[in-house]
């Protein structure tokens, strides 16, 4: 029997949605950048800035604007970015090495009982980092401009004193990577984070507690999502990270939805995360994690799911049942991204409906 595929009238929904709702380039808001931080190293070329250089801007000169799903700065095929600026269901090169940098030597994460909250990564230059048993974002990571995001599931990834896991492990990758490399960087905490200030100043780090105001002379910020940041704040944090700074943050949406409404639009940590392509959901995980010694696969990546979707109707290469369900779950998530204007819970709605068909034709 020949392996099934979905049709096209079902797949083309699904793409439409999200090239317009989803990954149709960068926010068009404007940010005022501010000084990054005599810490913060100068940008490698791979971290160039993605800029709006305006709608017309060609593909292949390293600008992601609002026609493009992605612009490396090339016209090849292959690389995560294809000729044409669509993104590809395969790792760039750089994503694999960011992934290796941040878990290296990081075996074993048990955060107990905690419930974790999960993501949507649909940026051309994020990555997923950890995923729950079943599949579900907790940890990932990002490029911005010249600068670079963690974000935690869980306030408890670092706030718990000595864990018995390899937290510290994770925590001196993550801040040496969003350091660009640098060992040991200053550091700025948020004021009601202060109780790490003792870790890390264990683990060597220089440590001053600074609100998001105050940026100057650090390379790093770690900070809390679960907060009342002003407009203005986060603002100021995104444009940090923009500029070259590294931001390290951590909180619970799930617990913040019992509460308020639409976590992907007015969810702080979604304000700060600007510009990233992760986007916080209301959902929540199992805090019960084995990571892996490979990356997550592409499939866990909103946009490389669709384009592998999009080739499994096409014929090739065909998916398995499992990858299916694991396409079809990423890149339906992705119509809820705060971080794109055109999102809407209508387009939410019809990409969920369409994946519904795709995995019932499937079984």
């Amino acid at each position: 029997m020949s392996e099934w595929r979905p049709s096209n009238t079902l797949v083309a929904p699904i793409a439409a949605i999200w090239l317009v709702a989803a990954c149709a380039g960068p926010s068009t808001g404007t940010v005022t950048a501010v000084d990054a931080g005599s810490d913060a190293a100068a940008a490698t070329p791979a971290d160039a800035a993605v800029t709006d250089a305006g709608p017309n801007a060609p593909c292949g000169d390293g600008n992601w604007v609002a026609a493009e799903q992605c612009d490396d700065g090339n016209s090849v095929s292959g690389d995560g970015c294809s000729a044409t600026c669509a993104m590809e269901a395969v790792w760039p090169a750089e994503l694999l090495d960011d992934w290796a940098a941040l878990m290296h030597d990081v075996s074993k994460l048990d955060v107990g009982a905690m419930a974790l909250s999960t993501y949507v990564v649909w940026g051309p230059r994020a990555l997923p980092l950890v995923l729950d048993p079943d599949g579900r974002v907790v940890m990932a990571a990002a490029r911005h401009g010249s600068g670079r995001a963690v974000v935690l599931s869980h306030e408890g990834w670092l706030l718990t004193p000595e864990p018995a896991d390899d937290r510290k492990q994770l925590l001196n990758n993550a801040l040496t990577w969003l350091a660009h490399g640098v060992a040991k960087p200053t550091v700025g905490l948020h004021p009601n984070w202060s109780s790490l200030a003792k870790t890390l100043k264990s683990m060597g780090f220089t440590v001053v507690v600074r609100n998001p105001e105050q940026l100057t002379d650090i390379a790093v910020w770690i900070g809390p999502t679960m907060f009342d940041y002003t407009p203005a704040q986060a603002a100021q944090l995104t444009a940090f990270r923009a500029a070259g700074g590294g931001t390290l943050l951590a909180g619970l949406a799930w617990w913040w939805a019992q509460t308020h409404a639409n976590v992907a639009e007015q969810y702080p940590g979604n304000w700060l995360l600007e510009g990233t392509g992760l986007t916080y959901t209301d959902g929540y995980a199992s805090g019960l994690l084995a990571p892996a010694t490979t990356p997550p696969s592409p499939l866990a990546h909103a946009g490389r799911a669709l384009q592998a979707l999009l080739a499994h109707a096409q014929g090739e290469p065909l998916l398995s049942k499992p990858e299916m369900k694991q396409a079809v779950a990423a890149a339906a998530s992705a119509s809820a991204s705060r971080n794109s204007s055109h999102a809407t819970t209508a387009a939410a709605r019809a990409a969920k409906a369409q994946a519904d068909a795709l995995v019932a034709q499937r079984d």
